[in-house]
């Protein structure tokens, strides 16, 4: 149970869950394949998402080291 309340968690660096940024997708999500969409098409979705989600962390990632680095300077 605290592994899933803190999987799904908002986290306020990343603005999304662990479980969103690991998976690429949030937790309780409609079931893609029966609105008309194949297997392959859902997997394509999820590697794309996947990618930018990482992108997207790298990016902040970075940003939040710039700013801890920025504060330790001015110490």
């Amino acid at each position: 149970m605290v592994e899933l309340g803190y999987n799904t968690n908002f986290h306020t660096m990343t603005k999304m869950t662990p479980f969103e940024a690991l998976h690429g997708y949030v937790p309780v999500i409609p079931n893609l394949i029966y609105n008309g969409k194949t297997l392959i098409e859902v997997d394509n979705y999820s590697v794309q998402t996947r990618e930018q989600i990482g992108r997207m962390l790298y990016e902040k990632f970075c940003k939040a080291q710039e700013r801890m680095r920025m504060h330790a300077d001015k110490k």
